[in-house]
């Protein structure tokens, strides 16, 4: 690229500059996506800033900021359909960050499947994913593949080969708690 074309694409890319910004280490994070789409932003910050070099792939973590809990939910946007290995990857990855917060991870593996009640691929993907990380990351607290359910009742009573302490659900808790639960949803 031209002096003059990267000018150009300053001004007029905003993902651009708050990638620059970082890496110039002037900021420390960027929030952006109102217009395009994300493959129009991620190509700036592959360009940019590159991956972590431990990270393998490309995901994104969104966090809903909840009454009595945080939500971290990994990978909603970049990989269309990962395979086991990704999912493992990125959900090492996304703990690490919330642990960066001083908060310990809680993980629910989110499929259309409870433990195998369903033999889809997404549930296959997911099982071979949980034991990919339980082999990678023992100290992780870690449960899935899982359905979301509304009720806690149901939950109970589908769920009884569960884990976790207390199941990761991302719809529902069975208590109330300040811990984040990281959802991968495949």
């Amino acid at each position: 690229m031209t002096p003059e074309g990267a000018k150009v694409a300053l001004r007029k890319f905003n993902t651009l500059i708050g990638a620059i910004l970082i890496h110039m280490g002037d900021a420390g994070g960027m929030i952006c996506g109102l217009i395009d789409t994300y493959q129009d932003h991620l190509k700036f910050v592959e360009q940019v800033l590159g991956k972590a070099s431990d990270a393998k792939h490309f995901a994104a973590m969104n966090l809903l900021m909840l009454q009595g809990r945080n939500l971290f939910i990994s990978c909603t946007y970049v990989n269309e359909t990962p395979m086991p290995e990704q999912l493992a990857d990125m959900t090492i990855l996304a703990a690490r960050e919330i642990e960066r917060f001083g908060i310990q991870p809680k993980v629910a593996l989110v499929s259309n499947s409870n433990f195998g009640s369903v033999p889809s691929a997404s549930s296959k993907r997911m099982a071979e994913a949980r034991k990919l990380i339980a082999e990678q990351a023992p100290h992780l607290e870690i449960d899935g593949e899982m359905r979301c359910r509304k009720r806690s009742a149901r939950r109970r009573s589908s769920a009884p080969r569960c884990t976790a302490r207390r199941i990761c659900s991302p719809c529902r808790t069975w208590k109330r708690r300040t811990s984040p639960t990281i959802c991968s949803r495949w």
